[in-house]
């Protein structure tokens, strides 16, 4: 994730703040930009770039509406450009269900889903990845549901042609910790789903459409035609004790396509925090730098960093992994990334690079 600056006042701002906590100036993200930015409400009630960014003072400045999302339910920080009559902004309109936000814990659990919804949309764009309606095969949508014990309903995490669906469980601390004991799992995270579930959608998307590719697919994770009921009773009743060797996660083992959606959700995992450790170290200015020429230099360094040679990646993930795990544990806490990479699971992720790398639709 890329580190953002308040327009009026220069100061640090992270993605998900509504508001410049040192200048008090509205924060929303302008997905046209692709940057968050200090708003000002001009006097026909739209929001503007903060005026000490517009050093010219045009008057034909984009204008933007803020998400519907931003002001009736406060779980959003993004924009919709005056011209657009949707009153959602790009990500919000692609939920389709959510809870019932009477119920006490349901709005701040809706937050923690489109916050990491908000994340995998920047992510996936920032690749260049097709994502809306009109870019891809299936249309894309999420559901983020609960359990409703009294109808004896117990909500699956998933992906169906196009259409995720996220136990809306997830967003409690508690009942996910608890999920990740009972699965045995060394991750879990409200992002991790999103980026693994996306990673089904891509298969569908990029992979089975493809005969070469679906053909190389079948050679490095296995035949996904394999019966996947079936293979996930072997995996809970039988697990393979040396997963390791081939697969990212004990789940990737399961099945060809968990084998590619783990894969996939790590190869986001590497790339966000690769690219968030970069800017950080590249957003130190020199005294007397313009903010605005900095900006721009960092941004035109990330565009151009974006297809690195695959093996420098993996280098620099390792140096960084160990890193973060080393910072972690000096804080008595959990690795950060506590997975190793065989050579048979670099190969994987090559794949998913190359393939993500292929399938770009933005420059």
């Amino acid at each position: 994730m890329r580190t953002f600056r308040c327009d009026h006042c220069d100061s640090p701002v992270y993605f998900e703040n509504p508001r410049c906590v040192a200048c008090g100036h509205t924060l929303a993200f302008l997905p046209d930009q692709f940057r968050l930015a200090a708003l000002e409400r001009s006097d026909d009630g739209l929001w503007r770039v903060a005026a000490q960014e517009q050093a010219d003072g045009q008057a034909d400045a984009p204008a933007y509406r803020l998400c519907h999302h931003y002001v009736s339910t406060d779980t959003c920080n993004w924009a919709v450009e005056a011209a657009d009559t949707n009153e959602l902004c790009v990500s919000c309109r692609l939920t389709r269900e959510i809870p019932d936000l009477s119920l006490e814990g349901r709005q701040g659990a809706l937050y923690k889903m489109e916050l990491a919804k908000r994340r995998l949309v920047f992510n996936l764009r920032e690749l260049g990845l097709p994502l809306f309606e009109h870019e891809t095969i299936n249309p894309l949508y999420f559901s983020f549901l609960e359990n409703l014990p009294e109808q004896n309903c117990r909500i699956m995490t998933g992906h169906d042609n196009g259409h995720i669906t996220i136990n809306l469980a997830e967003a409690n601390d508690v009942e996910r910790v608890k999920a990740r004991t009972e699965m045995g799992e060394p991750y879990r995270t409200v992002l991790g789903h999103f980026r693994h579930e996306i990673g089904h959608f891509y298969w569908d998307e990029l992979v089975a459409p493809h005969e070469a590719r679906l053909q190389a697919f079948r050679e490095l994770f296995g035949d996904e035609r394999e019966d996947y009921a079936q293979a996930l009773q072997r995996h809970y009743e039988q697990p393979d004790l040396n997963w390791g060797e081939k697969h990212i996660s004990a789940y990737a083992s399961a099945h060809a396509w968990e084998g590619w959606a783990e894969t996939w959700a790590h190869y986001m995992h590497m790339r966000a925090m690769i690219e968030t450790a970069d800017d950080f170290a590249d957003s130190v200015r020199l005294p007397g730098q313009d903010p605005k020429a900095a900006r721009k230099a960092r941004q035109d360094a990330l565009l151009l960093d974006r297809w690195p040679d695959f093996n420098d990646l993996i280098l620099r993930w390792m140096r960084l992994g160990l890193a973060l795990n080393a910072l972690n544990r000096s804080m008595g806490m959990d690795d950060v990334y506590p997975f190793t990479l065989s050579e048979t699971v670099r190969q994987k992720l090559r794949f998913v690079h190359d393939t993500v790398r292929e399938s770009a639709i933005m420059a």
